[in-house]
């Protein structure tokens, strides 16, 4: 876990020097919540990352959080099975599309999982840390509806 904390730091003090990047930005018309009546995180956090460190953040300017995630704290896929796949069929299904497209048409719904690779070793998620931050200033924040 010590190797992991400074590997994760010397990322983080590293990120001021590799500069030359436009800045991107998400706007919302509010912010992204996460509270007892939530029931799952992603409802209205944003999830951002590199596909090896991600974070989701949500909360009102002044009391915001980050829960952030590495992807070697997943269970199961390819760091406990050299086999796994994702649950990306090991063969082509599109031979499988146009039966099941048109029962989707007719009927709304429909079974896609003629489509579906196997599910096993897909793994859990684990949390590498949660990140708060508070801004006692930040009372009057605008351009929310």
């Amino acid at each position: 876990m010590k190797n992991l904390a400074s590997s994760l730091w010397a990322v983080v003090s590293l990120i001021p020097l590799l500069g030359g990047a436009d800045a991107k930005s998400i706007w919302s018309s509010s912010p992204g919540t996460y509270g007892v009546d939530d029931n799952y995180i992603l409802k209205s956090g944003y999830p951002v990352g590199n596909g090896v460190l991600a974070g989701t953040h949500f909360g009102k300017p002044g009391h915001e959080k980050v829960v952030i995630n590495v992807d070697s704290l997943w269970s199961g896929g390819p760091f406990e099975n050299s086999a796994y796949t994702g649950s990306n069929p090991a063969t082509n299904k599109s031979t499988a599309l146009p039966g099941i497209r048109e029962y989707i048409f007719d009927h709304g719904t429909g079974n896609v999982s003629a489509l579906l690779g196997s599910s096993s070793n897909h793994g859990s998620y684990r949390v590498l840390g949660n990140f708060s931050i508070t801004i006692s200033h930040a009372t009057g924040y605008t351009n929310y509806t």
